[in-house]
């Protein structure tokens, strides 16, 4: 495989190497990973912060130089997803409409049209690919990075970035970042795949599992207090003596206005998180797997129903890793991560991992490995 090295401020292509047979790709949506390649050479002209293009039959990567290490077996470049780009902090207010207009105005403003041009990255261009409706409520003077208001609006509305190289008559000329919606979302069971190295870790947390609305102190029509209940199902009731009522209960509080009152069924289903992403789903599969296709059914973002052993996940797929080789790679559902220093990133985060507003419809699912639950 051959690693291209583009000017960060240029995008004139530095250099082209060969990329040894150990290297490790890390994609994920959760937390910064590091990916590495070791190079067939003893010289290479880049710098930290250069672009890094690897093109393969399986997919591109597009990646930002982290580091450049001289080992005793030769140089190693170590490099982070192109996105990582977008953790630059701003002021962020609040929205009601179409969500790829917000998106690309916080990037344009910041990437291609920053009054300090220096900011400006001129062969970053921009498409927005769906006109999906949304609302985003912030506190005053609130400071985000667009990387995680990017991340609050893929988890509340489905709606992504996905990087692309821009090729003109053979030539790379820029990168294209697409603002997209995932509007489907698959079926997998874990029990019928024979998936290898599969590991299954739920965190010991519980989630919550009931919401209170109390009316506001200025309501003049609606002043009673409404409860919902999250149920093993994943269905949402108001029924205080439901059988399938969580054992552990974890509640929360919260108010509403007048003009909330009829909309507190849904917003409650949207607090409750039905779409329950507090766990780690980890397995292996081959490149050439006949059922799951990495990158075409399969692909970072994607919604997934995941049944293993007579329990349902509602996930996403959050990771995906290659390792040496392009044989196989490593797929990780959910956002619950193990390792330590995995979690401190979680915890350092501003946003809150809880999904709401986004619905699968049935005819939107895809069952890949066919039959009934």
């Amino acid at each position: 495989m051959e690693l291209i090295i583009l000017d960060k401020k240029t995008f004139q292509i530095k250099d082209h190497v060969n990329v040894s047979d150990a290297f490790e790709i890390k994609l994920d949506l959760v937390i910064s990973q590091k990916s590495t390649f070791k190079l067939s050479t003893i010289t290479v002209n880049a710098a930290i912060k250069d672009i890094v293009y690897l093109h393969t039959s399986e997919f591109n990567y597009i990646g930002i130089i982290e580091s450049i290490d001289d080992e005793d077996d030769g140089l190693v470049i170590g490099t982070v997803e192109f996105k990582e780009m977008l953790k630059k902090s701003v002021k962020v207010n609040s929205y009601s409409g179409i969500l790829a207009d917000y998106i690309e105005t916080l990037v344009r403003q910041e990437f291609v049209t920053n009054d300090d041009n220096k900011e400006n990255i001129t062969y970053l261009s921009i498409s927005k690919e769906t006109s999906k409706l949304g609302e985003l409520a912030f506190e005053d003077d609130k400071i985000m990075t667009i990387h995680e208001v990017m991340e609050l609006i893929s988890k509340s509305y489905g709606v992504n970035i996905k990087e692309e190289i821009v090729i003109q008559n053979g030539v790379l000329v820029g990168i294209l970042l697409r603002i997209i919606n995932v509007s489907q979302g698959v079926k997998l069971k874990g029990d019928q795949l024979a998936l290898a190295d599969l590991v299954i870790n739920d965190t010991t947390e519980t989630s919550v599992n009931k919401v209170i609305y109390y009316p506001k102190s200025e309501n003049v029509i609606h002043m009673d207090i409404k409860i919902y209940y999250l149920l093993l199902d994943g269905t949402v009731t108001q029924d205080l003596t439901h059988p399938l009522r969580f054992t552990d209960v974890q509640s929360v509080a919260k108010t509403y206005g007048d003009n909330d009152f009829d909309t507190l069924f849904s917003k409650a289903q949207s607090e409750l998180s039905i779409t329950r992403t507090n766990h780690q789903i980890t397995f292996t599969v081959n490149i050439d797997h006949k059922i799951i296709r990495v990158f075409d059914n399969v692909n970072l973002g994607d919604f997934i129903e995941f049944r293993f052993k007579g329990k349902l996940y509602d996930s996403i797929v959050t990771g995906i890793k290659f390792q040496n080789q392009m044989l196989s790679c490593q797929i990780t559902l959910g956002e619950y991560r193990i390792k330590l220093t995995e979690k401190i990133q979680i915890l350092s985060k501003s946003v809150n991992s809880q999904i709401g507003h986004i619905s699968i419809n049935k005819s939107s699912t895809t069952d890949l490995d066919g039959g009934e639950y």
